[in-house]
């Protein structure tokens, strides 16, 4: 940027000329060239170099016609850029030059401040729609310059630019401003804000130095395109001056130089009371207070426009989701102010105004809401809708009539309004989706296979797995194959392409996709820094929450816990359902972001009946606390195994992994690369650490603690325990309910496995929120999606950011600080395997128990760790893994577990070192244990392990010997907390024989990233997709019983004096209750009134739920009365003992 380059020189030299007018009344014969070629009538010719800052040079074009027709707005002319992609600009300066211009203008001076700064404004907007960097250069001396050069002058009539070449090399993309008309006043003054035409005409200029000519120079455009709706570079001036370039200009010039990335996760677009007053997540688009046009760009995403909040319009509204569609509240040729849609910009899903709307669908699938019972919506119209659109309606089908006129559809919603959806009979094969709120829809088996499934059953989905490979610090919404209930997510450790220390960070959790990131520690080495990461890979776990068989027989347990606790507080103790034989390998992963700020889990003293778990914020803010979170766990009995045909691997590294790599071998487990996650699984090392992974492979995978240097840059790490699992499977897996009957007096019989869980690998995950698609919609589904490979070396996690039934989002989050600075949080692809799992008890198909549960906590690493209590009972300490799944606190936060048992675990919210001590707002985390040691899921070889207290900061292989014939799926958490701090679990090298683990120490603090020795939990599987499990039900685990009553008086007992029943894993296990007569029928619940409440229920909307209110967590649902409005807990239809 600051090196002076030569530019080569044309023959030509080319200027575009605005001239004075008043109020856009500008006579066309009065549009002239006034550059001095022209004026001479001489072509002009100079071999003076231009030293401008940037090695950017000016070419000729090509303007061959294409569609749009951007050729009416193309002039031949664009800057040729250099690899960084920089068009620099400068404000001439009244002290460097005093009136000395290299060209032949004459009085040029200064623009004003008002001027300066609206072209900042211009280039900050235009910079997130072309793939150009603008960069401001400061005119220092006579020599220095920018590309774009802007001035006051006395030749202008009003104003002009030169085209980005010309034969006074020099002048090449200089704009000139009539002095005169810097100033407010009327209309054409420069100094007005959006809206103005002196401000459009700012815009205008910019567009003739980047390459574009006016509307009537060229290839002339239709009447309907030639205005200020679609262009600023018209002459036609209709309505409302733009504030940005317009669509024709967008298109034209992301021709010329390429499209940005922006707003690519799930955007939603708010409008104000004005259809021109747009925001995104609060901060307005345009800020003016002017009328005006403007044009929306975004590159990919699932995108909402919101229109609820507009102010209602007699006439309606015009909303055309089309490319180059408008905005408007009236709709002829032009409109008097307005939004455009970019030509490439596909929106998604509309919410409609309350006006009479006539919304023009596109060619993506869209969802039309907005029509509730309380809200007038008006008459509304839609055209071009397909039987890959949605129309949602929040009534049910009673509620409304219809009829036909013509080939239209009539949908009648009372005093509210109606829906017109023009030629809905014209092609019945083809007809929209009309979503009622008593009906389901239709399963479509090619696109759609279980759009709202049934609560869980036996051997049903119950999990997913998956692998990113392109997440980065921007949220990634990860879409399922299976709408899960209350799905759970596990997404670590992330791979080691950017070394900031870095965790994913779950944002957002559906039924059917979650959204993650890569989230940075806050501080590097005690500064701030911008928490760019580039790309990173990890791979997920979601898991339906409760205690599952697979179909090897293997047993997980997935729970969830909301908690504060922190690993410098309260640890926070869990206690296993299952009763696991062994200790099971303990996963766990912050599921919410309620405090945005960086946060992982930390566990630690696992043993056959639970763990601890805690938060842990980055080692900044260790002391600091964090806000409460929701952290899920896993516990998995350890050793190998097969879930559906897929090869895993649950296990624990021993006590031996430190801020070195460490190589995690999988010996001849897998045949493919597995999906690997982990979580550190010890506590030995208090500084705040993660896991990171790299070269993740079927025969191993490189882990290391990483410590986070948000404090100071000491990185070193003692050893730590690393849980791990690693799967070889992409994609859902089922499980069944595990039943115990030595523990249920009333044992449901046994029915066939379903899909609990899927399996996958990312291999393009980078700091840009990816959405991950699942091939099952899972219930209540949890994602496990760690540790990262390791191609960036900053400290990063997989950010889990939206989970939903069917997918689910993530995105490679690094430290928000790197050695105490802000940065970028741009990271490099990664690769990462991810597990989805249904949340509960279940038994794989070797007979391995699973539980897989779900917390909600702000508990960090330093305040209370939060206690997970296994419902399994587990004979040895099972593996845990552990992975926020939420970023209700979107700052970077990974889970740190430690001391498990076989009874339950500790978990904890770890922020970056740097605000380790800060603590974190309350995030849902996701665990799982399961059974440590090989078996088989579903034909699939696993290991479910630990490594001991053993891997560190450096490099430590663990050797899955030959359990695995190709490359498994590879997860793993820091299963102890010897070191604290910040500290998340990286990969490297994964293959079917080993792999290589580290303990990443984040650097928001310093740069030093050794780590103390830590255990790690692994889960290593052969093979994708997904995989069964039968539901397992030990104590106070009914699962879903039915009761029919009698024409006589019945008891329905709910509970007793001890306990209430049916009181775990949501809507898992309830008591259905079918022909309640509220004459005579009595239903029993433990304790009194006030610890439940009457709801409707979940499943249907004729029936009413019971619910038992569990603080700090969503009500459990204990009973369903099937056809029934009216109960009333204070009524004689229920008693309590």
């Amino acid at each position: 940027m600051n090196m002076l380059l030569n530019q080569k020189l044309t023959e030509k030299v080319l200027k575009q000329e605005d001239n004075d007018f008043n109020q856009h009344n500008l006579s066309v014969n009065n549009i002239r060239c006034a550059c001095p070629g022209c004026v001479n009538g001489t072509l002009q010719t100079n071999n003076t170099t231009n030293s401008s800052t940037s090695g950017s040079s000016s070419t000729s074009s090509n303007s061959a016609l294409i569609s749009p027709p951007i050729e009416g707005v193309l002039s031949g002319y664009q800057w040729n850029l250099g690899i960084d992609r920089i068009i620099t600009y400068s404000f001439f300066e009244d002290d460097d030059f005093s009136n000395s211009y290299y060209g032949s203008e004459s009085g040029v001076k200064e623009v004003s401040n008002a001027v300066k700064n609206s072209y900042r404004e211009i280039f900050s907007w235009l910079e997130n729609v072309i793939n150009v960097d603008f960069v401001e250069v400061d005119e220092i001396n006579k020599d220095t310059y920018g590309d774009i050069r802007i001035q006051d002058s006395n030749n202008p009539n009003y104003a002009y630019a030169y085209y980005p070449t010309s034969a006074y090399s020099k002048v090449a993309g200089d704009v000139h401003l009539n002095s005169n008309y810097d100033r407010l006043g009327d209309t054409n003054g420069f100094q007005h804000d959006p809206g103005k035409h002196g401000y459009m005409t700012l815009v205008h200029e910019l567009g003739h130095a980047l390459g574009l000519s006016h509307t009537h120079s060229g290839t002339p455009l239709s009447s309907e395109l030639d205005n200020t709706d679609n262009s600023v570079m018209t002459y036609n001036f209709t309505g409302n001056s733009a504030a940005t370039f317009m669509p024709l200009d967008i298109a034209a010039l992301q021709h010329l130089y390429g499209a940005k990335s922006h707003n690519a996760g799930d955007t939603t677009y708010v409008f104000g009371n004005y259809i021109d007053q747009v925001s995104v997540n609060g901060i307005s688009l345009v800020e003016t207070s002017n009328r005006t046009k403007q044009t929306l760009w975004d590159s990919d995403g699932i995108d909402t426009l919101d229109f609820s909040g507009l102010n209602a319009q007699s006439s309606g509204f015009h909303l055309d989701l089309r490319g180059g569609g408008l905005l408007s509240k009236t709709f002829s040729t032009t409109t008097s102010y307005s939004t455009a849609i970019s030509y490439d910009f596909e929106v998604e899903n509309v919410i409609n105004s309350s006006s009479d709307d006539k919304i023009y669908l596109n060619n993506v699938k869209n969802e039309i809401r907005g029509y509730d019972t309380n809200r007038v919506t008006g008459n509304d119209k839609i055209y071009y809708a397909t039987n890959e659109d949605i129309l949602k309606l929040d009534y049910s089908s009673h509620e409304v009539t219809t009829r036909q006129s013509g080939q239209n559809l009539i949908i009648n919603l009372g005093s509210n309004g109606s829906v017109e959806l023009v030629d809905y009979y014209a092609d019945t094969s083809n007809q929209i989706q009309i979503l009622y709120s008593d009906i389901e829809p239709t399963a479509d088996p090619n696109t759609d296979p279980d759009p709202d499934p049934d609560p869980v059953t036996d051997n049903q989905i119950i999990a997913q797995m998956g692998r990113i490979t392109n997440l980065d610090h921007n949220s990634q919404t990860i879409l399922l194959d299976h709408n899960f209930i209350n799905p759970v997510i596990f997404a670590q450790p992330l791979s080691y392409n950017g070394s900031d220390p870095s965790i994913v960070r779950i944002t957002d959790i559906q039924g059917d996709r979650f959204s993650v990131n890569v989230q940075e520690t806050t501080l590097i080495n005690g500064n701030t820094h911008s928490g760019n990461h580039t790309q990173e890979t990890f791979s997920f776990l979601v898991l339906e929450q409760g205690v599952w068989q697979l179909s090897d027989g293997t047993i997980i347990e997935v729970g969830t816990v909301t908690t504060d606790a922190t690993t410098r507080s309260d640890w926070h103790n869990i206690t296993f359902n299952h009763d696991f034989t062994d200790t099971p390998i303990v996963l766990t992963q912050v599921q919410t972001d309620n405090d945005g700020t960086f946060v992982r889990t930390r566990q630690n003293n696992t043993t056959n009946n639970g763990f601890q778990v805690a938060l842990e914020e980055e080692e900044a803010y260790l002391n600091s606390g964090h806000g409460s979170e929701t952290i899920a766990w896993l516990a998995i009995s350890p050793g190998q195994g097969n879930w559906d045909g897929n090869t895993f691997i649950a296990g624990n590294t021993g006590d031996q992994v430190t801020h070195d790599w460490h190589t995690l071998d999988f010996g001849n487990t897998f045949n493919t690369t597995p999906q690997f996650l982990g979580n550190i699984a010890s506590y030995d090392g208090g500084d705040s650490s993660g896991l990171r992974h790299r070269n993740l492979s079927n025969g191993q995978v490189e882990i290391m603690i990483e410590e986070d240097t948000s404090r100071d840059s000491e990185i070193n790490h003692t050893t730590e325990v690393v849980n791990f699992f690693a799967i070889d499977k992409i994609g859902t897996l089922t499980g069944s309910t595990n039943l115990d009957p030595n523990t249920d007096p009333d044992p449901d019989p046994t029915t066939n496995n379903q899909t609990i869980a899927e399996m996958g690998q990312i291999t393009n995950l980078d700091h840009n929120n990816q959405t991950i698609l699942l091939d099952h919609n899972f219930i209540n589904p949890v994602i496990f999606a760690q540790p990262l490979s390791y191609n960036g070396s900053d400290p990063s996690i997989v950010r889990i950011t939206d989970i939903q039934g069917d997918r689910f989002s993530v995105n490679v989050q690094e430290t928000t600080l790197i050695n105490g600075n802000t940065h970028s949080g741009n990271h490099t692809q990664e690769t990462f395997s991810f597990l989805v799992l249904e949340q509960g008890v279940w038994q794989l198909s070797d007979g391995t128990i699973i539980e897989v549960g779900t917390v909600t906590t702000d508990a960090t690493t330093r305040s209370d760790w939060h206690n997970i209590t296994f419902n399994h009972d587990f004979t040895d300490t099972p593996i845990v893994l552990t992975q926020v799944q939420t970023d209700n606190d979107g700052t970077f936060v990974r889970t740190r577990q430690n001391n498990t048992t076989n009874n339950g675990f500790q978990v904890a919210l770890e922020e970056e070192e740097a605000y380790l001590n800060s603590g974190h707002g309350s995030e849902t985390i996701a665990w799982l244990a399961i059974s440590p040691g090989q078996g088989n899921w579903d034909g699939n070889t696993f290991i479910a392990g630990n490594t001991g207290d053993q891997v560190t900061h450096d490099w430590h292989t663990l050797d899955f010997g030959n359990t695995f014939n190709t490359t498994p799926q590879f997860l793993g958490n820091i299963a102890s907390y010897d070191g604290g701090d910040s500290s998340g679990l990286r990969h490297r090298n994964l293959s079917n024989g080993q792999v290589e683990i580290m303990i990443e120490e984040d650097t928001s603090r310093d740069d030093e990233t050794s780590h103390t020795t830590e255990a790690v939990n692994f889960f290593a599987i052969e093979g994708t997709g997904t995989l069964t499990g039968s539901a397992k039900a030990d104590a106070l685990l009914g699962s879903m019983k039915q009761q029919l009553g009698s024409a006589g008086e019945d008891s329905f007992v709910v509970g007793d004096a001890t306990e209430s029943f049916y009181d775990n894993y949501g809507q898992q296990d309830y008591l259905e209750i079918s022909g309640f007569d509220t004459s005579q029928d009595m239903i029993q619940l433990h304790g009194n009134a006030n610890d439940y409440a009457i709801g409707a229920s979940p499943l249907r909307s004729n029936d009413q739920g019971i619910f038992l209110k569990v603080a700090g967590m969503q009500d459990e649902l204990v009973a369903i009365v099937k056809d029934s409005n009216n109960l009333d807990l204070n009524s004689n239809n229920f008693v309590f003992a």
